[in-house]
This record gives C-alpha cells, sequence and structure tokens, in this order.
C-alpha cells in the first residue's frame, strides 16, 4: 500500500499600482529582496544562470520570527508567472507566483500559492497555515511597495 501523500496549498495575491514590467523588475532583482522585502533576510544564487530552468538559489525567510533558510530550484521562468520548489524533511514546496495585467494597464495582479506535500508528515504541522500566510501577505505588501515606489518616482 503507497503512503498518502499530505498536501497543502495556500494562495495569498494583491493588486499591484504598477506595469507587470517595473513589479517584474523588483521581484526578479534576486539580490536586491533582503533590502526591500521584509519576510527575506537573504537570497543569493548557488548554482546555474539567474531564472534559468534548474538553476538554484538560497534564501532565508522570517517565519514566525525565526529564520529559515531554504535551497530551491527554478522550475518555471516566464512573462508571467515563477515556479521554484524545494524538499525538507520530505516536504516538498512548491511555490507559484503569477503576474497578471490589468486590462487598463494601471496595475499588476500578483498571486502567490505555495503547496506542500509530502508522503509521510502531517504538513499544517510544519507550515501552520497561519504562519505561511502571514509570511506570503508580508511577501506581497512588500513587493506592492517596492513596486509602487519605482512607479511613482519614475512619474
Amino acid at each position: 500500500m503507497s503512503p498518502t501523500v499530505r498536501t497543502l496549498v495556500l494562495r495569498e495575491s494583491t493588486e499591484i499600482f504598477a506595469s507587470p514590467a517595473t513589479v517584474r523588475a523588483a521581484f526578479d532583482d534576486l539580490e536586491s529582496w533582503p533590502k526591500w522585502n521584509s519576510v527575506c533576510r537573504d537570497a543569493a544564487w548557488m548554482s546555474g544562470e539567474p531564472w534559468a530552468i534548474g538553476s538554484g538559489f538560497h534564501v532565508t525567510l522570517r517565519m514566525a520570527n525565526r529564520p529559515i533558510g531554504f535551497n530551491v530550484f527554478v522550475t518555471e521562468f516566464g512573462q508571467d508567472a515563477v515556479t521554484w520548489e524545494s524538499t525538507v524533511l520530505s516536504v516538498k514546496g512548491t511555490r507559484r507566483f503569477t503576474f497578471e495585467e490589468q486590462a487598463d494597464g494601471s496595475a499588476t495582479h500578483v498571486t502567490d500559492q505555495k503547496t506542500f506535500h509530502s508522503p509521510y508528515l502531517p504538513v499544517r504541522i510544519f507550515y501552520p497555515r497561519p504562519i505561511i500566510q502571514a509570511m506570503s501577505r508580508g511577501w506581497l505588501a512588500s513587493l506592492k511597495h517596492q513596486a509602487e515606489l519605482t512607479h511613482l518616482e519614475r512619474g
């Protein structure tokens, strides 16, 4: 009998009043994340070309005011979406950001979706929903602030 896969999917989103190009310029500059992202303590490329499929980076995030490090690997990088994966203690985490320009061009709808699954461990214990959702909201609020500030500075 195969083990039961335990899965948790969490999704947060926001409207950012800036073009997708402005939002992506902030997002795609991995090394700058600790400067503007309230959730990120550090981020650095480990392997491969930045944002190439299979490239890896290390990121240390603030989760419940504790630094937690992850080695993640890019599985998708396109104009409308970025996805990466990591595995810790048999829990595979997949994080996918999508960027959707609004019809009038005045804003970008950004979604942060995380999927955690493990064939062995109860992921809700290792990744408690309130902590992960607070982290996602902080990340999106930081991205919103950075992109909208850049948009205003460009006038």
